[in-house]
């Protein structure tokens, strides 16, 4: 089943987006989530859509599968950040990347064919974060 899922994640175009994205951008990504609580999968997907210009519908952060996955994440990350024993620690470092992976398909099904990048300004609005100051990071993640 593993296999499956991993042969699964690899197939979608967001998952490779996301992980060249996330390894050039990943102190920039951290903060964003350490300061302001945002998901990093959330960031790559605006700026997958941008860069494919597809769009998301209003609310696509919030659907419950989504919200049901994060908490789980938040769950592991938070274990995985209490044990310093190497093996446990790895151990839930898989699972979190794991459960990352099924965020990234979640929300690839979120995507539609659309070009309408509003989207940025309600996940902004949602996050009470400034308007205008999230946009110019998805864009740069976007190029």
């Amino acid at each position: 089943m593993e296999c499956e899922f991993t042969n699964a994640l690899q197939r979608t175009p967001l998952w490779h987006f996301a992980f060249q994205c996330y390894t050039e951008h990943q102190s920039a990504l951290l903060h964003w989530q350490d300061q302001f609580g945002l998901a990093v999968n959330d960031l790559l997907l605006m700026a997958y859509a941008l860069r494919t210009k597809k769009s998301l519908s209003s609310g696509w952060w919030q659907r419950p599968a989504i919200q049901q996955t994060r908490v789980l994440i938040a769950r592991v990350r938070r274990l995985r950040r209490e044990h310093k024993n190497e093996l446990t620690y790895a151990s839930y470092k898989k699972l979190e990347l794991e459960l990352e992976g099924v965020d990234l398909m979640l929300l690839s099904g979120c995507l539609g064919k659309l070009n309408h990048n509003d989207f940025v300004l309600g996940y902004e609005k949602q996050q009470g974060i400034k308007k205008g100051t999230l946009a110019p990071f998805i864009e740069k993640l976007a190029n």
